[in-house]
């Protein structure tokens, strides 16, 4: 049966898509001052070391400069 279909043109053209739609892609502004973009995320957790386990990282979207801060969750 399986064959059958991949053969099929018809059923090519008919078959709903098993992925989902893709969203729009809206552009990003440049940034025109430092810190006026960041990016961020959190990593961890790692072993504890003075009550901290994970890192939150800041990126300035404009200078790709990073900082990390060590937090406790």
């Amino acid at each position: 049966v399986s064959s059958v279909c991949r053969s099929c043109e018809m059923c090519a053209h008919t078959k709903t898509p098993a992925t989902k739609p893709r969203g729009e892609i809206h552009p990003l502004l440049i940034p025109t001052k430092l810190w006026d973009s960041i990016g961020m995320d959190f990593i961890g957790p790692f072993s504890e070391s003075k009550r901290h386990n994970y890192l939150w990282i800041m990126i300035c979207c404009m200078t790709s400069i990073v900082h990390l801060i060590p937090v406790h969750m």
